[in-house]
């Protein structure tokens, strides 16, 4: 996953989330066009974990919480940031989405049959056994 790169790249921004006289909008819109795209580079293809997930949603937090210049020690609940910030979490989400839209494409794609074996094969996973699978590998 790219979450270093992601969070490398926020702190060369850092003279923009320390200014005050940017509005917290405009910093949230700045975080989606400039950092976002750097941690969602290939995620489509990305094998994802439960923990995976998590680390996904604290890198997140960790992006409002440095906007907001909220120190590691502080005790502030994420939903406290969040409600701040007038936004909710929905990297995971987007993330998800992509996902989903390019197995759609990969899908209707007529000229490899990658995914549809795939497909075709977890099918028969499922109704035959996993007897089947060996037998076809």
């Amino acid at each position: 996953m790219r979450i270093g790169m992601a969070k490398k790249k926020m702190i060369e921004w850092n003279n923009v989330w320390k200014d005050h006289n940017i509005p917290l909008e405009l910093k949230l819109k700045l975080l989606k066009c400039l950092i976002w795209p750097v941690m969602m580079y290939g995620c489509e293809a990305w094998s994802q974990k439960k923990d995976d997930d998590k680390r996904i949603e604290a890198a997140e937090m960790w992006f409002y919480r440095r906007i907001l210049r909220v120190k590691w020690t502080d005790k502030r609940t994420n939903e406290s940031v969040l409600k701040e910030l007038k936004t909710e979490r929905t990297l995971l989400n987007l993330i998800n989405a992509r996902k989903l839209k390019y197995v759609g494409h990969a899908l209707r794609n007529h000229t490899t049959s990658l995914m549809k074996t795939v497909s075709f094969r977890e099918c028969l996973k499922t109704r035959l056994g996993s007897g089947i699978v060996r037998r076809l590998a």
